[in-house]
């Protein structure tokens, strides 16, 4: 048998992990959470793994949608109240792939819904993919820049937690998440993509 560790070949007629059962413990409309009984190739079985697994996906395991919205310069941010770690925090508008819809048809509808903005299809930008939690969170999470956008109407809070949209420099951003108020990762890391696009 091949070494599968420090870099050698990994033995591909034996899986990594071993699925013996699948025991669905609870859902909801957007979810279904599962205890995987699990045996690793060398381990210990596990009992209960816990997944946690959109209930619509699409091809590649995308579920959904994260976009920065950007104007004359400033990037566009929502405060959200998030009840899971009892706080505030800014993030950019984000949200499911809906059945049917295209990744980049869904960027467009959670930037209307939940920023009331629209940009050009030209300047709506596909700038990769993140897992949110990959061990335990059975999707990803496609990643647009939406350049020049314009309001399409006013800001109305669209959904629980929801406070304020409010445009901010790029500096005052990086700012923020080097003091904590951007914790989420999409959110961080679509910045880190527009620096770097807008560097070259």
């Amino acid at each position: 048998m091949a070494d599968d560790r420090g870099g050698g070949k990994v033995d591909q007629e034996r899986p990594l992990v071993t699925v013996l059962s699948r025991r669905r413990i609870a859902g909801n409309r957007v979810f279904d959470l599962y205890f995987d009984h699990v045996v690793p190739r060398d381990g210990e079985p596990v009992p209960e793994y816990l997944v946690v697994a959109p209930k619509h996906s699409h091809p590649g395991s995308v579920t959904g949608v994260s976009v920065l919205p950007e104007r004359e310069g400033k990037l566009g941010l929502i405060r959200v109240y998030r009840h899971a770690i009892g706080r505030s925090v800014w993030e950019v508008p984000r949200g499911f792939v809906e059945p049917g819809e295209s990744d980049a048809v869904s960027a467009m509808r959670e930037l209307e819904e939940e920023a009331g903005l629209a940009a050009a299809p030209e300047d709506l930008l596909s700038v990769g993919a993140i897992t949110p939690e990959a061990g335990v969170i059975a999707a990803r999470v496609r990643l647009f820049l939406a350049r020049r956008c314009r309001a399409v109407r006013d800001y109305a809070p669209s959904e629980l937690g929801h406070e304020a949209l409010e445009w901010f420099g790029p500096d005052a951003v990086h700012a923020m998440i080097d003091d904590g108020a951007i914790e989420d990762p999409s959110t961080q890391i679509l910045v880190c993509r527009l620096a770097l696009m807008t560097a070259r």
